[in-house]
């Protein structure tokens, strides 16, 4: 028994790309094995798929690969070697499937359509068992009559047409992944941090298990603790906040019409946060913001690091986030820890917000409600007001430790 409670058992991440890619679903995978190092030890296998993406970006990955090894996730020798010569796919494959692993796993199983499926085919070639979250996956309607009012709802809010053709890659491709999840006889493990994922999608032939809390909201390089560094106290301006990756799936384009209609009622400073998905969206933003980025209305910050983000928040009234496209949401767990409140689309992955009194949900599309409760709550002489023992219990239920509790017992208790 002694043996076995030294012994830490190694979990092979298959996913997502923790190298090159940002956002929540890394945000979230970085978070739980940070937390559970002294559990579980973690090698990281990046999908030789990618391996072109990798070598053209060298310097990153390498920076990346050492930042992994703070938390002490690691990456294979074998990789290193591919990175600087010239290694085939089963070359990769080969050689991950002789590292020592006793399980497999994919934080956020979601990966393009033209691609082989790396996790269930490194799960077959290694005979390990496979769990997947589903985080990307579950956070897109792929039920036919909903994909197609959504798609031509997001085509004039836009008035990008590419956005008919992106659509149907995403619903392809969901249907794809959903398919495989219910025929695979590799994964064994499927989790969701969706509490209504059911509305989106449907897994046959698998028990989804919902994580609560599915996220917290500091990053593990957060190097502070926000409330005794009095952000919460602060002064706050007459100013709303965006904050997230900058696409059409997030809500940017839908936010020029709420804005149209509270500048009409009033003047409040507005601050936008975040890196654009494509050059193109970057193209459109300026184009339909031009006239509230040159009088000074709106202001672009791009990105920025998380102490800054935290600050920006802090000064903040009101966070507005119509995003068509979230499983959980980190960003409105963050407004919610710095006391600002947030509307909303009430989607399937915002649903776990629907109790909060800081937080107002509001039809799908509804640009006239968002900006009436927008108004309402910065018209509110004391949005703290909002942050009643409920909510504050809601806040500190989210840490990555609990979310990261639940990780451990699906871990031990159905792959070990």
């Amino acid at each position: 028994m002694d043996g076995w409670k030294l012994e830490k058992k190694i979990i092979g991440v298959v996913g997502p790309d923790l190298l090159l890619s940002s956002g929540g679903a890394i945000n979230h995978s970085i978070s739980v094995m940070s937390e559970l190092r002294n559990d579980f030890k973690f090698i990281f296998l990046p999908n030789p798929y990618f391996m072109k993406k990798f070598k053209n970006n060298r310097q990153l990955v390498l920076d990346k690969i050492q930042k992994l090894g703070e938390f002490q996730i690691e990456v294979p020798h074998i990789f290193l070697e591919a990175l600087e010569n010239m290694s085939s796919v089963s070359d990769l494959v080969e050689g991950y499937s002789q590292i020592h692993m006793d399980a497999l796993f994919d934080f956020d199983y979601h990966f393009p359509l033209e691609i082989p499926d790396f996790p269930n085919l490194i799960a077959r070639k290694t005979g390990l068992s496979l769990g997947v979250c589903l985080q990307g996956l579950s956070d897109y309607p792929i039920m036919p009559v909903a994909f197609l009012r959504r798609t031509i709802k997001l085509l004039l809010s836009s008035g990008n047409f590419l956005v008919i053709m992106y659509s149907f890659y995403q619903y392809l491709s969901r249907l794809s992944l959903v398919r495989r999840i219910s025929r695979s006889k590799q994964i064994r493990m499927v989790l969701t941090v969706n509490n209504q994922f059911e509305r989106n999608v449907r897994i046959r032939g698998k028990e989804v298990h919902k994580l609560y809390p599915g996220n917290g909201f500091l990053n593990p390089e957060t190097k502070f603790n926000l409330p005794q560094h009095g952000l919460l106290t602060g002064k706050r301006n007459n100013k709303i906040i965006f904050f997230a990756r900058l696409s059409y799936g997030k809500g940017i384009f839908d936010l020029k019409s709420i804005l149209e209609i509270l500048f009409r009622k009033g003047n409040f400073a507005v601050t936008i946060i975040g890196r654009f998905d494509h050059a193109i969206e970057e193209r459109l933003f300026k184009r339909h913001f031009s006239r509230y980025l040159r009088s000074g209305l709106v202001k672009y910050k791009g990105y920025v690091r998380d102490d800054d983000l935290y600050q920006e928040i802090a000064n903040s009234k009101l966070m507005i986030y119509p995003s068509h496209s979230d499983a959980y949401s980190i960003a409105v767990m963050q407004a919610l820890a710095m006391n600002t409140p947030v509307v909303a689309y009430d989607i399937p992955g915002l649903s776990i917000y629907k109790d909060i009194k800081a937080v107002r949900l509001v039809r799908e599309f509804d640009y006239k409600s968002m900006a009436d409760e927008a108004l309402s709550l910065l018209k509110m002489e004391n949005v703290s007001d909002l942050f009643d023992d409920h909510t504050r219990k809601f806040i500190e239920e989210h840490t990555w430790h609990n979310v990261a509790l639940q990780y451990k017992k699906y871990f031990t208790d159905i792959y070990l």
